[in-house]
C-alpha cells in the first residue's frame, strides 16, 4: 500500500515564484526590492514572472537572481538549479 498521498503531483515553483513568495512573507514591495538592488521595478517583475529580457546576457540574469535571492534569504543553491527561462546560448 502506498501510504504517500499526492507526494508525486507536486509542481516545483519556478524561481521567480519563489522569489515573490520570499518577497512577499518578508513584507517588502517590488518597489523596495528593486531599490535595494539598484534594478528598474520592471526588471523586478520579470523577475518574478520568469520572463526575462531576452537581449540580456545569462551572466547578468543570474547576477540579478543571485542577488535578489540573497536580499529575501533564499539559499542560492536552492535557487538557482531550478528552471529558469534563460535566453538559450546567451
Amino acid at each position: 500500500m502506498n501510504t504517500e498521498t499526492g507526494q508525486d503531483n507536486i509542481v516545483p515553483e519556478t524561481t521567480g515564484a519563489r522569489l515573490r513568495r520570499a518577497r512577499q512573507a518578508l513584507g517588502l514591495t517590488e518597489q523596495t526590492v528593486a531599490e535595494r538592488l539598484c534594478l528598474r521595478v520592471s526588471t523586478v517583475r520579470e523577475i518574478e514572472e520568469d520572463k526575462m529580457q531576452a537581449n540580456l546576457a545569462s551572466t547578468f540574469q543570474r547576477g540579478y537572481i543571485r542577488s535578489y535571492a540573497k536580499l529575501v534569504h533564499i539559499p542560492e543553491d536552492e535557487l538557482l538549479p531550478l528552471p529558469t527561462k534563460d535566453v538559450a546560448g546567451g
